[in-house]
């Protein structure tokens, strides 16, 4: 009898830790969508909200704010952002008093380069080779794979994938994101975030 009642503790514990994990991916979800939409849409200080504030450590609210205003409104390009696809959810994972998981994001980014309209047109072939270069520079960034062109419109469409990290407390409520947006980054994530969940 003990031998069953054991048993039935197992398998209970193991089913409400797996409806816990699925309610926090669900929340995610939610969460980073609508993080991505206020960035999409400009609303940089709503996006703030859904933001890691370990990041605020290392550059403050305002000066984040202020370098997305400038990439978004840049006079040199124009700047869309497509909705996320979100995949590779890693198990739940609870250090201390915060929760973690790891996903992978992925969307379109579309930029169009704004030329000068007080110089003369350029030439079609000199316009196809700077439109060229231009790509190749962006395939450095992204990989050659995830950059395509779109003559028509003029329009450069990005495939960017991202590793992201959602932290909460141990309510699991309200999830605040980290993204890992290049190696470099990753060392001053381990500020905040514990290196296991960075590097699984």
């Amino acid at each position: 009898m003990k031998k069953h009642i054991f048993v039935y503790l197992i398998l209970a514990c193991f089913v409400v830790s797996k409806v816990k994990a699925q309610d926090a991916e669900i929340r995610i979800k939610e969460q980073f969508n609508a993080y991505s939409k206020f960035v999409a849409d400009k609303n940089f200080e709503k996006a703030m909200e859904y933001t890691n504030p370990g990041l605020f450590k290392i550059i403050s609210k305002e000066q984040m704010i202020m370098l997305l205003k400038r990439t978004f409104n840049s006079a040199d390009f124009e700047f869309k952002v497509g909705p996320p696809t979100l995949t590779d959810f890693h198990p739940l994972k609870t250090i201390h008093d915060s929760s973690y998981v790891k996903f992978a994001s992925e969307n379109i980014l579309q930029m169009k380069f704004k030329e000068d309209t007080g110089k003369v047109a350029p030439k079609p072939e000199d316009q196809k080779q700077t439109n060229a270069l231009r790509k190749s520079a962006l395939a450095n960034g992204f990989g050659a794979g995830n950059v395509n062109f779109d003559e028509a419109t003029g329009f450069f469409a990005i495939n960017s994938k991202k590793v992201v990290i959602a932290a909460s407390h141990k309510a699991q409520m309200n999830w605040k994101f980290a993204i890992i947006e290049n190696e470099r980054l990753k060392k001053v994530l381990k500020t905040f975030i514990p290196s296991e969940i960075i590097e699984e």
